[in-house]
């Protein structure tokens, strides 16, 4: 189990709405995943978020620390130099062994 978990809220930016959910399917998970393997981010959940602003939520478990995990974060928001996310913003919960 990671020393951390990462509650990462993402709002999607307007061109990458436009996009559609094929891309989203076809295109941006495979890579999401390519990513987390990379990184060492294990990816527990994903959904819908209600009651706040952004359009999904992702929770990843890592042992990377914050630093790590914004690298991690800036890999995933950006497809082929093209940023996809307007925002996000992470909760972190620090669960020592």
């Amino acid at each position: 189990m990671g020393q951390y978990v990462y509650l990462c809220f993402v709002k999607w930016g307007e061109k990458a709405k436009e996009k559609g959910e094929d891309y989203f399917v076809d295109t941006w998970l495979p890579l999401h995943g390519e990513l987390c393997q990379e990184h060492g981010v294990k990816l527990l959940r994903w959904g819908l978020p209600f009651g706040v602003a952004e359009d999904h939520v992702y929770v990843y478990e890592t042992d990377l620390p914050i630093a790590g995990f914004m690298e991690f974060k800036g890999a995933v928001s950006t497809v082929s130099g093209e940023r996809l996310w307007d925002y996000s913003k992470t909760t972190v919960l620090y669960c020592p062994n």
